[in-house]
């Protein structure tokens, strides 16, 4: 079986994502749990509805803001 990989921008680095390629195969990647995340595709905001309707593709240029709590 081979194994598919697309190259995306990451918070401004190059990303190599492998096999499915949508917003949670990303989050799961990156080991990130996926409460407290935002994501920007391409300078729009995705809604945490649509991640797993929304296929990523080789170039995409990929924002994850992750909130942290604080005071």
């Amino acid at each position: 079986m081979q194994i598919y990989m697309i190259n995306i921008t990451l918070n401004g680095e190059p990303f190599e994502l492998e096999g499915s390629e949508d917003i949670p195969a990303l989050i799961s990647q990156m080991g990130a749990d996926g409460k407290r995340i935002a994501i920007m595709l391409n300078s729009s905001v995705v809604s945490r509805h649509d991640w797993d309707k929304t296929p990523l593709k080789e170039g995409d240029s990929v924002e994850v803001l992750v909130f942290a709590g604080g005071g």
